[in-house]
C-alpha cells in the first residue's frame, strides 16, 4: 500500500461511526492500430494511426468508408463513427469477468480512438487496484485485437483532448456505526 492509501485505511477502519472515503473514477485510454517511435543520437519522433483518425479521410489505398469524428468532436458518436464500440465493449466483458465493476463506456472528444471507461465507486484502496487490473486488461485485449493502447496524457496537435488520462474522482461519505 502507498503512504497515503496505508493511512486512510487506517484512519477509516478505527470505529465508531467513522466516514469511509469512496471515489469513482472515469479513465480514459487512447487505441491505436499503430504506434512507432526513436530517440537516437541526432533525431527522435513519433508517430501514431488509427483507422478512426480524421487524418485518414483523404486514404484511397483501402475502401474508405468515410466515418470519424472530426478533430475534438468526437464526444459519444455512435457506430458507425464510432469504430471503438466493439472493442471497447470486449474490453468491458473482460474488466467485469475480472471484478471491476463498469457502470459505463463510450467514446471520447478526440479523433482517433480516445475511449473512456466508467468505474462505479468504491473505497480508495480497491478503487486503486481497480485501476492498475483495468490498464492491465485494456493492453491484453488490445494486443488479442490487433490495437495497441496508450494511457500517457496527450500531447499530440489538434488530436485529442487536453487530458486523455482522466480521472475523476468523487467522494462520497458513508458512516458506518459499530
Amino acid at each position: 500500500m502507498t503512504p497515503l492509501c496505508s493511512q486512510k485505511a487506517e484512519h477509516t477502519s478505527s470505529p465508531p461511526a467513522l466516514p469511509i472515503l469512496v471515489s469513482g473514477t472515469g479513465t480514459g485510454i487512447l487505441i491505436f492500430n499503430s504506434i512507432a517511435f526513436d530517440t537516437n543520437s541526432h533525431e527522435s519522433f513519433y508517430t501514431i494511426d488509427s483507422q478512426e483518425g480524421i487524418w485518414n479521410s483523404g486514404d484511397t489505398s483501402e475502401p474508405n468508408l468515410g466515418y470519424r469524428p472530426r478533430h475534438k468532436e468526437g464526444y459519444f458518436p455512435v457506430p458507425p463513427t464510432d469504430q471503438m464500440h466493439d472493442i471497447r465493449t470486449k474490453m468491458t466483458l473482460k474488466m467485469v469477468e475480472g471484478g471491476i465493476d463498469i457502470e459505463k463506456h463510450h467514446h471520447e472528444v478526440a479523433t482517433g480512438g480516445q475511449v473512456e471507461f466508467g468505474m462505479r465507486f468504491n473505497t480508495l484502496l480497491k478503487q486503486a487496484d481497480s485501476v492498475m487490473m483495468y490498464k492491465y486488461i485494456a493492453k491484453n485485449v488490445a494486443i488479442q485485437n490487433g490495437y495497441t493502447v496508450t494511457f500517457m496524457p496527450n500531447r499530440s496537435f489538434r488530436i485529442m483532448a487536453p487530458a486523455c488520462m482522466s480521472i475523476r474522482a468523487s467522494g462520497r461519505v458513508i458512516l458506518i456505526s459499530f
